[in-house]
Protein backbone atom coordinates (compact mmCIF):
# COMPACT_ATOMS: atom_id res chain seq x y z
CA UNK A 1 0.00 0.00 0.00
CA UNK A 2 1.26 3.64 -0.79
CA UNK A 3 1.84 6.25 0.97
CA UNK A 4 -0.98 8.27 0.15
CA UNK A 5 -3.18 5.10 0.71
CA UNK A 6 -2.09 5.35 4.21
CA UNK A 7 -2.90 8.62 4.79
CA UNK A 8 -6.50 8.09 3.10
CA UNK A 9 -6.63 5.17 5.47
CA UNK A 10 -5.23 7.46 8.65
CA UNK A 11 -8.08 10.21 7.73
CA UNK A 12 -10.99 7.89 7.43
CA UNK A 13 -10.25 6.21 10.36
CA UNK A 14 -9.99 9.69 12.14
CA UNK A 15 -13.52 10.65 10.94
CA UNK A 16 -15.12 7.72 11.69
CA UNK A 17 -13.55 8.22 15.56
CA UNK A 18 -14.52 12.00 16.06
CA UNK A 19 -18.11 10.65 14.76
CA UNK A 20 -18.53 7.72 17.57
CA UNK A 21 -17.09 11.08 19.77
CA UNK A 22 -20.18 12.75 18.61
CA UNK A 23 -22.42 9.73 19.00
CA UNK A 24 -21.63 9.12 22.74
CA UNK A 25 -22.60 12.75 23.49
CA UNK A 26 -25.86 11.79 23.29
CA UNK A 27 -26.06 8.74 24.92
CA UNK A 28 -28.69 8.64 26.94
CA UNK A 29 -31.27 10.97 25.00
CA UNK A 30 -31.56 8.93 22.01
CA UNK A 31 -28.32 8.43 20.47
CA UNK A 32 -25.25 6.74 21.34
CA UNK A 33 -22.53 4.53 19.30
CA UNK A 34 -21.72 0.52 18.12
CA UNK A 35 -19.28 -1.73 16.76
CA UNK A 36 -20.56 -4.56 14.52
CA UNK A 37 -19.03 -6.74 12.11
CA UNK A 38 -17.17 -3.73 9.27
CA UNK A 39 -18.82 -1.33 10.83
CA UNK A 40 -18.59 1.41 13.31
CA UNK A 41 -22.18 3.23 14.20
CA UNK A 42 -23.45 6.79 15.90
CA UNK A 43 -26.82 7.99 16.25
CA UNK A 44 -27.77 11.47 17.76
CA UNK A 45 -31.78 10.52 18.03
CA UNK A 46 -32.18 13.61 16.01
CA UNK A 47 -34.48 13.46 12.63
CA UNK A 48 -31.82 13.97 10.26
CA UNK A 49 -29.66 11.00 8.63
CA UNK A 50 -26.86 13.62 8.49
CA UNK A 51 -26.41 13.25 12.51
CA UNK A 52 -27.32 9.42 12.36
CA UNK A 53 -24.50 7.97 10.56
CA UNK A 54 -22.32 5.09 10.14
CA UNK A 55 -18.27 4.03 8.53
CA UNK A 56 -18.28 1.06 6.72
CA UNK A 57 -14.80 -1.21 6.40
CA UNK A 58 -15.91 -4.71 5.20
CA UNK A 59 -17.87 -5.36 2.12
CA UNK A 60 -19.72 -7.93 4.23
CA UNK A 61 -20.44 -5.44 6.84
CA UNK A 62 -23.50 -6.19 9.44
CA UNK A 63 -26.16 -4.10 7.89
CA UNK A 64 -29.08 -5.98 9.63
CA UNK A 65 -26.90 -5.08 12.91
CA UNK A 66 -27.01 -1.39 11.92
CA UNK A 67 -30.37 -1.36 10.75
CA UNK A 68 -31.51 -2.75 13.87
CA UNK A 69 -29.69 0.11 15.41
CA UNK A 70 -31.12 2.87 13.67
CA UNK A 71 -34.71 1.69 13.76
CA UNK A 72 -34.64 0.66 18.01
CA UNK A 73 -34.07 4.88 17.73
CA UNK A 74 -36.62 5.70 14.76
CA UNK A 75 -34.31 7.95 13.18
CA UNK A 76 -33.45 8.08 9.33
CA UNK A 77 -29.79 6.79 8.56
CA UNK A 78 -26.79 5.93 6.60
CA UNK A 79 -23.09 5.18 5.71
CA UNK A 80 -20.30 6.02 4.68
CA UNK A 81 -17.98 3.77 2.34
CA UNK A 82 -14.33 4.56 1.35
CA UNK A 83 -13.56 3.23 -1.93
CA UNK A 84 -11.21 0.61 -1.10
CA UNK A 85 -14.26 -2.04 -0.21
CA UNK A 86 -16.40 -3.08 -2.12
CA UNK A 87 -19.78 -2.45 -0.79
CA UNK A 88 -23.13 -3.30 -2.35
CA UNK A 89 -26.54 -2.35 -0.03
CA UNK A 90 -28.15 0.00 -0.19
CA UNK A 91 -28.45 3.50 -2.75
CA UNK A 92 -25.46 5.41 -3.11
CA UNK A 93 -26.05 9.15 -2.80
CA UNK A 94 -23.03 11.32 -2.90
CA UNK A 95 -19.21 11.25 -2.91
CA UNK A 96 -17.85 13.20 0.36
CA UNK A 97 -14.52 14.67 0.32
CA UNK A 98 -12.37 14.99 2.95
CA UNK A 99 -8.58 16.37 3.91
CA UNK A 100 -5.82 15.52 6.39
CA UNK A 101 -3.65 17.59 7.99
CA UNK A 102 -0.52 16.23 9.87
CA UNK A 103 0.31 18.94 12.88
CA UNK A 104 3.65 19.75 11.31
CA UNK A 105 2.40 20.94 8.42
CA UNK A 106 -0.11 23.43 9.51
CA UNK A 107 0.03 26.56 8.30
CA UNK A 108 -1.74 28.94 11.12
CA UNK A 109 -3.49 32.08 9.15
CA UNK A 110 -4.17 35.22 11.63
CA UNK A 111 -7.42 37.07 12.16
CA UNK A 112 -8.02 39.88 9.74
CA UNK A 113 -8.21 43.63 11.68
CA UNK A 114 -10.96 43.89 14.18
CA UNK A 115 -12.13 40.27 14.41
CA UNK A 116 -11.88 38.64 17.91
CA UNK A 117 -12.22 34.83 18.01
CA UNK A 118 -12.88 32.79 21.20
CA UNK A 119 -14.63 29.78 23.01
CA UNK A 120 -18.15 29.91 22.52
CA UNK A 121 -20.38 28.95 26.00
CA UNK A 122 -24.35 27.93 26.17
CA UNK A 123 -24.98 31.66 26.60
CA UNK A 124 -24.12 32.27 22.96
CA UNK A 125 -26.73 29.10 21.58
CA UNK A 126 -28.87 31.72 20.09
CA UNK A 127 -25.84 33.46 18.13
CA UNK A 128 -24.31 30.28 17.18
CA UNK A 129 -27.78 29.09 16.26
CA UNK A 130 -28.51 32.34 13.79
CA UNK A 131 -25.34 32.24 11.96
CA UNK A 132 -25.48 28.27 11.27
CA UNK A 133 -28.78 28.79 10.00
CA UNK A 134 -28.56 31.76 7.91
CA UNK A 135 -24.94 30.30 6.24
CA UNK A 136 -26.49 27.06 5.57
CA UNK A 137 -29.98 28.40 4.58
CA UNK A 138 -31.41 25.87 7.52
CA UNK A 139 -34.29 26.14 9.68
CA UNK A 140 -32.94 27.22 13.30
CA UNK A 141 -35.16 25.01 14.81
CA UNK A 142 -33.78 22.44 12.81
CA UNK A 143 -29.95 23.14 14.23
CA UNK A 144 -30.88 24.04 17.41
CA UNK A 145 -30.57 20.81 19.29
CA UNK A 146 -27.60 19.84 17.39
CA UNK A 147 -25.60 23.10 18.49
CA UNK A 148 -27.31 22.71 21.93
CA UNK A 149 -25.59 19.20 22.21
CA UNK A 150 -21.88 20.53 21.25
CA UNK A 151 -22.02 23.77 23.27
CA UNK A 152 -22.89 21.68 26.30
CA UNK A 153 -20.40 18.96 25.72
CA UNK A 154 -17.10 18.29 27.44
CA UNK A 155 -14.38 20.91 26.57
CA UNK A 156 -11.87 18.27 25.72
CA UNK A 157 -14.37 16.83 23.52
CA UNK A 158 -15.86 19.58 21.21
CA UNK A 159 -14.82 23.16 21.09
CA UNK A 160 -16.93 25.71 19.95
CA UNK A 161 -15.69 28.98 18.09
CA UNK A 162 -17.68 32.77 17.80
CA UNK A 163 -15.91 35.48 15.77
CA UNK A 164 -17.12 38.69 16.74
CA UNK A 165 -16.43 41.65 14.30
CA UNK A 166 -17.32 45.06 15.84
CA UNK A 167 -18.89 43.30 18.99
CA UNK A 168 -21.17 41.17 16.30
CA UNK A 169 -21.44 37.47 16.64
CA UNK A 170 -20.48 37.15 12.90
CA UNK A 171 -18.99 33.93 12.45
CA UNK A 172 -18.76 29.89 14.14
CA UNK A 173 -17.56 26.52 13.21
CA UNK A 174 -16.34 23.70 15.82
CA UNK A 175 -13.91 21.11 16.75
CA UNK A 176 -14.28 17.53 17.57
CA UNK A 177 -11.61 15.89 19.57
CA UNK A 178 -10.92 11.69 19.86
CA UNK A 179 -8.45 9.45 20.41
CA UNK A 180 -9.33 5.95 18.91
CA UNK A 181 -8.72 3.91 15.85
CA UNK A 182 -6.74 6.57 14.17
CA UNK A 183 -4.91 8.11 17.55
CA UNK A 184 -5.29 11.24 18.43
CA UNK A 185 -7.19 13.47 15.56
CA UNK A 186 -9.42 16.87 15.51
CA UNK A 187 -12.82 16.72 13.07
CA UNK A 188 -13.01 20.56 11.78
CA UNK A 189 -17.01 21.28 11.01
CA UNK A 190 -19.75 23.78 10.67
CA UNK A 191 -17.68 26.72 9.62
CA UNK A 192 -20.19 29.48 9.17
CA UNK A 193 -20.14 33.23 8.15
CA UNK A 194 -22.87 35.43 8.09
CA UNK A 195 -23.39 36.29 4.42
CA UNK A 196 -22.53 40.31 5.09
CA UNK A 197 -19.29 39.68 6.40
CA UNK A 198 -17.66 37.33 3.84
CA UNK A 199 -14.59 37.28 1.28
CA UNK A 200 -12.78 38.98 4.99
CA UNK A 201 -10.71 35.57 5.24
CA UNK A 202 -13.13 35.09 8.38
CA UNK A 203 -13.28 31.29 7.46
CA UNK A 204 -10.14 30.78 7.14
CA UNK A 205 -9.46 32.86 10.20
CA UNK A 206 -12.09 30.80 12.22
CA UNK A 207 -10.60 26.94 10.47
CA UNK A 208 -7.36 27.82 11.20
CA UNK A 209 -8.13 28.81 15.26
CA UNK A 210 -9.63 25.58 15.68
CA UNK A 211 -7.43 23.47 13.98
CA UNK A 212 -4.36 25.63 16.58
CA UNK A 213 -6.65 24.19 19.47
CA UNK A 214 -7.18 20.95 18.67
CA UNK A 215 -3.45 20.46 17.92
CA UNK A 216 -2.76 21.40 21.35
CA UNK A 217 -3.84 17.48 22.13
CA UNK A 218 -4.42 15.88 18.27
CA UNK A 219 -1.57 15.27 16.26
CA UNK A 220 -4.54 15.04 12.96
CA UNK A 221 -7.06 17.23 11.80
CA UNK A 222 -8.89 16.28 8.90
CA UNK A 223 -12.81 17.36 7.63
CA UNK A 224 -15.16 17.22 5.06
CA UNK A 225 -14.82 19.72 2.42
CA UNK A 226 -17.82 20.64 0.40
CA UNK A 227 -16.42 22.22 -2.75
CA UNK A 228 -13.58 23.49 -4.48
CA UNK A 229 -13.90 26.88 -3.28
CA UNK A 230 -14.17 25.27 0.55
CA UNK A 231 -10.96 23.12 -0.47
CA UNK A 232 -8.97 25.68 -1.60
CA UNK A 233 -9.50 27.56 1.59
CA UNK A 234 -8.59 24.49 3.88
CA UNK A 235 -5.63 23.36 1.44
CA UNK A 236 -4.15 27.24 2.48
CA UNK A 237 -4.01 26.13 5.88
CA UNK A 238 -1.83 22.75 4.82
CA UNK A 239 -5.18 20.25 4.32
CA UNK A 240 -4.16 17.88 1.56
CA UNK A 241 -7.43 16.45 -0.21
CA UNK A 242 -7.46 12.29 0.07
CA UNK A 243 -9.73 9.72 -1.17
CA UNK A 244 -12.62 10.24 0.62
CA UNK A 245 -15.47 8.30 0.71
CA UNK A 246 -19.11 7.47 -0.89
CA UNK A 247 -22.44 7.80 1.15
CA UNK A 248 -25.20 5.29 1.20
CA UNK A 249 -28.68 5.57 1.82
CA UNK A 250 -31.74 3.68 1.79
CA UNK A 251 -31.02 -0.11 2.60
Amino acid sequence: MSAAGDFDRLVADAHADSWQALGELFAGRGGGTATHHGLRLMASGLPDAAWNSGDVSAADADIEAARTFYESRGVPWGLRVPPWVRFRPGRRLTHQRLMGLRRPDFRAREAPAGLSLALASAADLEDVVRIDSEAFASDPAHGRPWLAALLGAPADVVAVALARSEGRAVGTGYAVSASSAAGSSVLIGGIAVIETQRERGIGGALSSWLVRHGFERARLAQLASDDDRAARLYARLGFVETAGHDIYIDF
